[in-house]
């Protein structure tokens, strides 16, 4: 591609040319049948913007509120493992990028980079993400950790108990699992379930003890119903991320798809954050108008990482950024507060699709 990237799309398309190909495939793995993979982008493009015009304003006021950190722009940056797969400088490059234009990173607890370097790499609020480890002492020692180093939220992957399957490339493949001899990488669950660090033993309970060992904020990660959202509200969780883990069990519906009933089931008892599929700043705004109170971004770290590090990462924030002003303001909304229903309409005949 001899033109700068111009949507995150092409982003992706730039990272999959310059990655060696086994690395490519590892950040692109599928679940077996893929079918929710496929099903996000339409189930976004599924809800059409409807635009107004004569809104009376100049600009667009893109900032927002999460859990008391005053962000630029709605949009976070999920977490996510080993940014260094993508750049040597990984998550030191994405806290730097993240506070260029002033939102928040959720940094993974299989960073590539010590939480102590990334603290000190660039300002800005941070959340450090775990799980509810099968030693609950380790647990305990990373939340104290993120305290002392100056995070704002501990956000708590719910879903990661039980390994996930995933097609990866066989060696020499740029092809999603087949090899230039034809043969195929068979399909394997990553991770041998006895062995996982999440404890598939947790329960709500251990939500409520970890909301006793920190005064931070407690975001739940990986709700995707109803019935888990009202649980994550009678824990003591002070916000959700509707997310399905980057689509690993792959016969979920989206993200997007369960958001209406999450937000109905919280009835704006705490927060709710999307994760999953967003691609546009069409996709952030289509986000927040069924309502969430900010998205987070996870595949596209990456992207932006491996087209110019830091500074890539930045352009494809940037570029988020445009979308979404150039959405609002098309649909007459100049402020996110002012984002509601009636930004969207179903389209028919891509619902049929579905």
């Amino acid at each position: 591609m001899s033109q700068p990237p111009n949507c995150v799309a092409d982003f992706e398309a730039l990272a999959k040319a310059r990655l060696p190909a086994d690395e490519f495939e590892i950040l692109a793995s599928r679940a077996p049948g893929n079918e929710t993979l496929r099903r996000t982008p339409l189930a976004f493009d599924a809800l059409a913007l409807r635009t107004r015009v004569l809104p009376g304003v100049a600009n667009a006021d893109l900032s927002v509120t999460v859990l008391g950190q005053r962000l630029s722009v709605p949009f976070m940056l999920a977490p996510a493992g080993y940014h260094t797969r993508a750049h040597p400088d990984g998550e030191l490059a994405t806290a730097r990028a993240a506070a260029s234009v002033g939102t928040l990173m959720a940094l993974a607890t299989n960073s590539g980079h010590p939480m102590e370097d990334v603290a000190k790499a660039a300002g800005g609020p941070k959340w450090l993400q775990t799980y509810i480890f099968r030693d609950r002492d380790h647990t305990k020692e990373l939340v104290e950790r993120a305290e002392d180093l100056g995070f704002v939220a501990i956000c708590v992957t719910l879903d990661g108990y039980w390994p996930a399957k995933r097609q990866l490339a066989a060696k020499g493949s740029r092809r999603g699992g087949e090899a230039s001899d034809g043969s195929r990488t068979p399909l394997k669950v990553l991770g041998d379930p006895r062995n996982t660090w999440a404890d598939p033993e947790a329960t709500w309970a251990d939500v409520e003890r970890l909301k006793s060992i920190t005064t931070l904020p407690i975001v739940c990660k990986g709700i995707m119903t109803a019935e888990d959202a009202r649980l994550a509200v009678s824990c003591g969780a002070d916000a959700i991320i509707v997310s399905n883990h980057g689509a690993r069990l792959g016969t979920t519906l989206a993200s997007i798809e369960v958001l209406p009933e999450v937000v109905d089931a919280v009835g704006g008892r705490l927060e709710i954050f999307l994760d999953g599929g967003v691609r546009r700043g069409a996709d952030v705004v289509r986000a927040l108008a069924l309502g969430a109170n900010a998205v987070l971004i996870g595949r596209p770290i990456f992207w932006g990482l491996a087209y110019n590090g830091e500074h890539g990462l930045a352009d494809l924030l940037d570029l988020l950024r445009e979308e979404v002003e150039m959405c609002m303001m098309l649909c007459g909304r100049a402020t996110i507060d002012s984002i509601d229903g009636s930004v969207v309409a179903r389209a028919p005949d891509l619902e049929e699709r579905l």
